[in-house]
C-alpha cells in the first residue's frame, strides 16, 4: 500500500510540473526569417561584401557577424545577444582611409539585426539605443522599428541621420528617443512581429570608426493567479487532473479497509 500511495505522489507532483511549465511560458517565441547582416563597401576599390547570419534559434549568444575589408581597414562587426526575455546588437564599424585616382573615394560599413517573433501573454518591451561616431566628414545613420506585422501597425519607428563635421573628433552621438514613438508599450499575444535595428557609417576621405547598441527587452506581467504568467491550458488538463483526483479517493477507501 506504501509503494501505491508513493506512486500517486509522484503522479500528482508530475502533474503540478506540468501545470508550473505553463505558467512559465516564455515572453516571445522565434519565428522563421530572423537574422543579422554585416555589410561593407569601397567604391571602384572593393566590391560589397555582406555576410548574413540565420537565426534559427534563442539563445544567440555573444555571435559576431563580421565583414572585413583587410588591408583597406573597412570592417563591419554586429555582436548579438539574443533570448526570449531581450535582443541585443553591439555595433561597431571601421572605415579606412584610402585615395582612388580618377573618382571621389568613399567607404561605408552597415549593420542589422532583423528579428521576427510572436508575443506571448502580458508581455511589455522597452526600447533604448544609440551610435556614437568618430571623425571628421562622416555620415552617421541609425534606425529602429518595432511593426505588429499581424495589424500592420509601427509601435516604435525612429530614423535619423546626422553629418559629423570639421572639428567634432571627440564624438557624435545619435540617441533613440520618443520622435519614433513610445519607447516602452505592451504586445498582443499571438500577434507576429518585426523588430529592426540598423546603423551605418560612411565617408569621403579621412577614416572615422563608430560604436553603438540597440537593445528590446520583454517584460511579462502576472494578470491571472499563481506563480506565472496567466496562459491557457491544454483541454485535456482539467480532465487528467480530475482523474487523479479519482484515483486519489480510491486509494485512500483501500487504506482503511
Amino acid at each position: 500500500m506504501r509503494r501505491s500511495i508513493f506512486g500517486l505522489k509522484s503522479l500528482v507532483a508530475i502533474a503540478a510540473l506540468g501545470l508550473a511549465g505553463h505558467l512559465q511560458a516564455a515572453p516571445i517565441s522565434l519565428d522563421n526569417g530572423s537574422k543579422v547582416v554585416a555589410t561593407t563597401r569601397i567604391d571602384q576599390v572593393v566590391p560589397t561584401q555582406s555576410v548574413t547570419d540565420p537565426v534559427t534559434s534563442l539563445p544567440f549568444l555573444n555571435h559576431n557577424t563580421t565583414s572585413d575589408t583587410g588591408k583597406l581597414g573597412t570592417s563591419s562587426n554586429v555582436l548579438s545577444n539574443l533570448t526570449t526575455s531581450a535582443f541585443n546588437f553591439d555595433f561597431k564599424f571601421a572605415v579606412g582611409e584610402f585615395i582612388s585616382e580618377g573618382s571621389i573615394p568613399f567607404g561605408f560599413a552597415s549593420g542589422q539585426g532583423d528579428m521576427f517573433f510572436t508575443g506571448g501573454d502580458g508581455v511589455t518591451f522597452a526600447i533604448s539605443g544609440f551610435q556614437t561616431a568618430f571623425g571628421d566628414d562622416t555620415d552617421q545613420f541609425m534606425s529602429v522599428f518595432l511593426h505588429d506585422l499581424t495589424t500592420d501597425t509601427f509601435l516604435y519607428d525612429y530614423r535619423k541621420e546626422k553629418f559629423v563635421g570639421q572639428g567634432t573628433e571627440a564624438g557624435s552621438t545619435i540617441t533613440a528617443d520618443s520622435s519614433g514613438g513610445s519607447l516602452t508599450g505592451s504586445l498582443i499575444a499571438g500577434h507576429h512581429y518585426e523588430f529592426n535595428a540598423y546603423q551605418e557609417l560612411s565617408n569621403e576621405e579621412i577614416d572615422p570608426t563608430s560604436n553603438g547598441t540597440v537593445n528590446i527587452a520583454f517584460a511579462q506581467t502576472n494578470p491571472g493567479p499563481g506563480p506565472g504568467p496567466s496562459v491557457p491550458l491544454p483541454a485535456a488538463f482539467p480532465a487528467a487532473l480530475l482523474t487523479v483526483g479519482i484515483f486519489g479517493a480510491k486509494m485512500r477507501r483501500r487504506s482503511h479497509v
